[in-house]
């Protein structure tokens, strides 16, 4: 009997044993299937909510595209060329940097035509797409909200840089040439101005000086009485590159009133703008005849000077001044009659008289005006004869 009982305990506690292992192993199948079934749950609201997002996204940019084919058309933004982007800048004196305008600007002759008329067509396009989204601000169809708001702040800063650039571009053109009036938008005739164009040297054409040019087409003394003036090959060499840098300027300021009339922009007739295509043209032309007119049968050629009263008893030591002076001299003249005497108040400073150096080149004998000077020491006496320039008299060439 109590071997029977050993035997049902044995049984109990084995059968109880197998409930319990089973019953954990039913509890982790379960622990398991509801992670998989979590999993599955998070898997497919992450999918549900990306398709979400981009549904937003894609109806987003749809809007955006649709916002900014409502005020740019199908053409939609041109892209900004980088004389009105942010990395562009101006300094009129480090010219080293290729993004600095007035680099870009002085160095005009050396860009091809090709080249400047893709910028300027780049320009239009640019400042045409930013009037049209300032016109469309202006009229409520661009609020804080829309897309394009940020390309309206955008425009402002580029119609500013683009204004910089013309400004920058007139200066440069109106520093190098100048003698051409404008009166009331139009431009006096070659026949009305005594000198049409005078290239200036003084920071403007650097060394593109060449002179003035006159109601003939010609090169004349720069700030003379209008004496020819011949120039060498190098420097006709400036000129014919300030002439292309006039061409390129032309190709920017063609049609500036057009364009200004079609985006709405002012300009008053006084503005550089609308004249620019006209004067580069028409510098550019007038430099290129004087150019054609540089030759030495075109040079005018006047009679010799006459020689004054005082020139036998001062040549020999007005000769060795000049001489001292220029080793090209071979003779001079003297044409003054009397000695001019100039005083301070009551008190002689000195005296001078005045003539000419005669100079031989390739192109003849050339007189070269000057003035021999004595600084008064007192007491009725003199000092050394000098010599030096006469102000803006010119240089001629004798028959």
């Amino acid at each position: 009997m109590k071997q029977t009982m050993k035997r049902v305990l044995v049984a109990a506690v084995v059968l109880f044993g197998m409930q319990a292992t089973a019953s954990a192993q039913l509890g982790g199948l379960g622990n398991k299937a509801k992670g998989l079934v979590k999993g599955t749950v998070d898997k497919v609201a992450r999918t549900q909510k990306e398709k979400a997002d981009k549904k937003v996204k894609e109806v987003s940019q749809k809007a955006k595209q649709k916002a900014v084919d409502k005020v740019l058309g199908s053409v939609g933004r041109p892209d900004c060329p980088w004389t009105m982007s942010a990395e562009s800048f101006y300094n009129g004196n480090d010219r080293s940097n290729p993004k600095n305008i007035n680099t870009y600007i002085w160095n005009l002759e050396n860009v091809s035509d090709e080249e400047v008329q893709a910028l300027r067509d780049q320009m239009d396009a640019r400042l045409k797409s930013n009037y049209k989204l300032l016109k469309a601000q202006a009229e409520g169809l661009i609020t804080s909200n829309n897309p394009l708001f940020d390309e309206c702040l955008k425009a402002k800063e580029e119609i500013s840089r683009w204004d910089t650039f013309y400004g920058a571009l007139a200066q440069m053109f109106y520093i190098c040439v100048s003698g051409i009036r404008v009166e009331d938008g139009g431009i006096m005739g070659v026949a009305d101005a005594k000198y049409l164009v005078h290239h200036n040297g003084g920071g403007g054409l650097g060394a593109y000086a060449v002179g003035t040019i006159n109601g003939d087409c010609k090169f004349v003394d720069v700030l003379s009485s209008g004496g020819d003036k011949y120039l060498d090959d190098e420097k006709i060499e400036w000129a014919n590159r300030a002439v292309k840098r006039m061409r390129k300027v032309q190709i920017l300021g063609y049609n500036i009133r057009g364009l200004a009339t079609e985006v709405g922009m002012q300009i008053k007739g006084t503005d550089y703008l609308p004249v620019l295509y006209n004067l580069a043209g028409m510098y550019a032309g007038v430099t290129e005849k004087a150019i054609a007119n540089n030759k030495p049968e075109n040079i005018e050629r006047k009679a010799r000077p006459a020689a004054g009263a005082l020139h036998a008893s001062l040549k020999a030591k007005a000769l060795a001044v000049a001489k001292a002076q220029d080793s090209s001299v071979t003779d001079v003249i003297i044409t003054s009659k009397a000695w001019d005497v100039k005083r301070k108040g009551a008190v002689i400073t000195h005296r001078s008289v005045y003539g000419y150096y005669l100079v031989k080149d390739k192109l003849g004998t050339k007189c070269v005006p000057r003035a021999w000077t004595q600084d008064y020491k007192g007491g009725g006496k003199y000092g050394a004869l000098r010599a030096g320039g006469v102000g803006t008299t010119a240089e001629f060439y004798v028959k």
